[in-house]
């Protein structure tokens, strides 16, 4: 029995770990332990941190912000390692090699210390014990510190607020956004709104700070204040359109209901909007939203217009009830239901759960669920736990038939197994060794074995599109791409993990050209003639080691 799991040879789609389990490629190097005894994060070459990055004892590299948070973000959890609280004490800042103590759990990279942006949450500790005079296009809030000009009627608060509640950055601003029922919405024609990352409130942009070579929207995503400003190249007019601002936007970020031209033409003329279904509510804008989604306490619509007027607006019927603190509706079914909806958590308050009956599984959150549900994963999340307590302890389960057993897990259907999506969370068993995948020799004359394929020097200049999406490794050097690789061209690859483009005449990067390959690694660009590269031309490519 050892000796078989020695000698047995893990598909090319894999790698074969030191106690013999077989992962897929693209769990290596991760910084996780996938394999089980670590070898598959051995032999790594991981990027070096940047300046002012914390570098995690496993060498994954973190923003300093995340250190000593109370959340553990480096996957080994080093960065909440070590972090006693101290205090800042008069003008002394508190040390621990480069980084400094905010007063509380957090900790701040010395790089980041009065830089106009605070990473002290809490405290903003990190901007007060700064100099009293702030540079040009700065702004100097009462207490001395210096914000970046450009949060200044913003719609957020930069400056530490006033005991009656005002606040020095956002005085008479009302050219720039309004403000209702604590919805802040931009003033289309002066200011850009700025999407920021869930949990993170929205900004407004000014004009004047629109494509001036520095990013405003800071750690924003969708369109930035620095995306577009460059024309593009000549033959690609017509996959572009241009907003008055003067700014290129590629053409399906019109009519998407998004208004990303400060002058909002990039919503202008567009065809007349199809009816919402009986569950939806129509923005503003015309964009469809789920009516659960009403007066959540989330802007779901781009002009946020789902969270205005809602201390007046009903829940949509006798069947949602609305959540303790603030606006929020639910589903009356969802209350009580071992699942929190309410952001305040009071849908799962003075709940009376009734006892389980003998032939009923009792989860750890104490839901009831039929006995047979124990120890079986289904695609359909409510037949189960919903804290996934029905999934522990099942290494001595038995299956049925038409079932798969899991490695020291649960059972699946059949039908879960070899269709591309890993259902055995630790293990993958179930898209491991019966999941052979053999490509096929596509019309181009590329030659394929298991999961990778030769396209090298082949003379294309135009992408070979009925490659199989299942490919890993894919070798394209030495032809003549020079105009041949859109946006889209891998879009049904992302399963890449090395992708060479050597010796192809290429002579430009489109935006978001890589878009879809999260898992790629490898990407061979050298000896092309790129003299052009626009924003988001590598955006998507978190896990890239090699350029």
């Amino acid at each position: 029995m050892f000796g078989s799991l020695q000698t047995h040879v893990c598909p090319t789609t894999h790698f074969k770990c030191a106690n013999y389990f077989c992962i897929p490629t693209d769990k290596t190097c991760d910084f996780k332990d996938d394999c089980g005894d670590g070898s598959d994060e051995l032999q790594c070459k991981h990027r070096e941190c940047w300046h002012g990055e914390f570098k995690c004892k496993n060498s994954e590299c973190i923003r300093p912000g995340y250190l000593c948070d109370g959340e553990v973000n480096c996957v080994d959890g080093s960065d909440e390692e070590n972090c006693e609280i101290r205090m800042v004490i008069g003008s002394k800042l508190d040390l621990v090699g480069d980084f400094i103590k905010c007063g509380g759990s957090h900790s701040v990279h010395s790089t980041f210390w009065c830089d106009g942006w605070p990473e002290c949450i809490d405290n903003h500790a990190d901007e007060l014990l700064c100099n009293m005079t702030c540079s040009e296009n700065k702004f100097q809030c009462p207490n001395g510190r210096c914000i970046n000009d450009a949060n200044v009627c913003d719609g957020q608060c930069d400056c530490l607020q006033s005991i009656d509640g005002d606040c020095a950055d956002e005085i008479n601003c009302t050219a720039f956004y309004n403000k209702t029922d604590d919805v802040v919405v931009c003033t289309t024609g002066s200011t850009l709104s700025c999407w920021m990352p869930e949990g993170n409130p929205s900004r407004c942009i000014r004009q004047k700070y629109i494509c001036d070579g520095q990013n405003d929207c800071f750690n924003g995503f969708s369109i930035s204040d620095e995306f577009g400003c460059d024309k593009p190249n000549s033959h690609l007019n017509d996959e572009f359109f241009k907003c008055k601002d003067g700014r290129w936007l590629p053409f399906k970020h019109r009519c998407n209901f998004k208004a990303e031209c400060l002058d909002g033409d990039d919503e202008a003329d567009c065809e007349v909007f199809l009816p919402c279904d009986e569950d939806q509510f129509r923005c503003a804008s015309g964009e469809c939203v789920k009516s659960e989604n009403r007066c959540d306490g989330r802007t779901d619509c781009w002009d946020k217009s789902d969270e205005i007027g809602c201390m007046t607006v009903p829940c949509p019927s006798q069947h949602w009830r609305r959540c303790e603190i603030g606006k929020q509706c639910v589903p009356i079914e969802k209350w009580c239901d071992y699942a929190v909806n309410c952001m305040d958590g009071s849908d799962e308050k003075n709940c009376q759960y009734r006892l389980c009956k003998n032939d009923e599984f009792q989860c750890d959150s104490g839901q009831c669920i039929p006995l047979e549900y124990k120890c079986k994963k289904y695609r359909e999340e409510q037949m189960g736990c919903v804290d996934k307590s029905h999934l522990r302890n099942c290494d001595d389960s038995k299956c049925a038939e038409d079932e798969f057993k899991c490695h020291r897990g649960p059972c699946i259907h059949q039908s879960m197994v070899c269709d591309g999506q890993l259902d055995c969370d630790l293990t993958w068993d179930d898209e491991d060794n019966n999941c052979y995948f053999m490509c096929s020799n596509i019309a181009s004359g590329c030659q394929c074995q298991d999961v990778h394929i030769n396209c090298t020097g082949h003379g294309l200049d135009q992408f070979p599109y009925d490659v199989e999406k299942e490919i890993t490794f894919f070798h394209l050097g030495g032809n003549n791409f020079s105009e041949g690789l859109h946006e889209n061209t891998f879009q049904h690859l992302d399963r890449l993990v090395y992708l060479d483009l050597m010796n192809n005449s290429i002579k430009h990067l489109e935006p978001f050209l890589f878009s879809t390959l999260w898992r790629l690694k490898t990407l061979n660009l050298q000896n092309n003639k790129i003299t052009i590269l626009q924003n988001c031309s590598f955006m998507g490519l978190g896990q890239l080691t090699g350029l």
